[in-house]
């Protein structure tokens, strides 16, 4: 599918939803004007269970439909779940807590979320506190619910959510750290590791602090991207429907920001090879160094721009518009 396709695709998607969202919420506001009381509709009851390790954990991985999930650093291994149960008591939902080796395992299986409509008031949260030191592979997953990670050292970190935010902060990955969110926000803060990802189908974006010895990736379908204090191998940022905003960013090899609609905004700017782009919006952009260090390209088709092609400079500028200016200072 082209770029043009999917812009329209994601549009329709995100109208219809908006549709979607406005027709239950005047159901229930009509509901309530009925005078029927919505709250009794609640059928989710949860029980809080706790589970005490046998042993030193090395590893972890949670996959829960129904919860938000916390890591957290702390002196002892702690780790709270909600269970969720009938108004008798009795679990409705299997949860698996398991211990081998090292590697902590934490799955909920509950086939009523999956097929069956249910109304709760209250997401239910996961909490798992960690002793400080540094782990293996850790991996949290929640179909409904954020995830949340910090203070902890590991050498793999994967956080995802399918409808919740996901965020990290002051966390110390020795190899890749890895952070996806279907429906909603990501936010990382004080982030050390080999190599990041993180996208966003429709949420934003949100940096400070982060460096890394790799790449550094950033994609957002629908939603905002920015990008405060990042230092990198190399760092890239694309926005499908949103601005990308960067402040900050250095890179020893390439720096590439881009917006399919929506404006680039980048202030200091310090990379060996600069790509901006946007195919509807602006670029504005000020950049290490003088003018004579790069070496420069420069397109836009339906705009201005107050610098033009030259050769010569060791550092690369690229700077492209499809309906757009082009605006670039250089910090000397």
């Amino acid at each position: 599918m082209s770029k043009g396709l999917r812009i329209a695709a994601i549009a329709l998607l995100c109208a219809g939803g908006a549709l979607l969202l406005a027709g239950a919420a005047l159901f229930i506001v009509g509901l309530g004007l009925e005078g029927w009381d919505v709250t009794a509709l609640n059928s989710a009851h949860y029980e809080t269970r706790s589970y005490t390790a046998h042993g030193e954990i090395e590893t972890v991985r949670i996959d829960y439909e129904n919860a938000h999930i916390r890591i957290e650093s702390g002196e002892s291994f702690a780790l709270s779940y909600p269970v969720r149960t009938d108004g008798d008591g009795e679990a409705l939902a299997e949860v698996t807590v398991t211990e081998e080796d090292g590697a902590l395992t934490v799955t909920e299986e509950d086939s009523f979320l999956q097929w069956g409509v249910g109304f709760g008031t209250k997401t239910p949260e996961l909490v798992l506190t960690l002793p400080d030191g540094a782990y293996g592979a850790i991996a949290a997953s929640s179909s409904a619910g954020s995830v949340t990670a910090e203070g902890i050292s590991a050498a793999e970190l994967t956080l995802r959510s399918d409808a919740g935010g996901v965020a990290a902060k002051e966390v110390r990955v020795s190899g890749s750290a890895a952070f996806t969110a279907n429906l909603g926000d990501i936010s990382l803060q004080g982030v050390d590791a080999g190599s990041v990802t993180a996208s966003a189908d429709v949420g934003a974006i949100e940096t400070e602090a982060v460096r890394v010895a790799g790449s550094a990736a950033f994609a957002a379908a629908l939603g905002d991207i920015s990008l405060q204090d990042i230092e990198g191998g190399s760092v890239s940022a694309s926005a499908d429907m949103g601005k990308v905003d960067a402040e900050n960013v250095r890179a020893a090899g390439e720096i590439s920001l881009s917006a399919s609609v929506g404006n680039v905004d980048a202030e200091g700017i310090d990379g060996a090879n600069v790509q901006l782009t946007s195919e509807m919006g602006d670029v504005r952009a000020s950049l290490a160094g003088a003018k004579e260090a790069y070496t420069i390209r420069v397109r836009t088709e339906m705009g201005e721009s107050n610098v033009v092609d030259r050769d010569g400079g060791s550092r690369r500028l690229t700077a492209e518009t499809g309906m757009g200016n082009i605006r670039i200072e250089f910090l000397g």
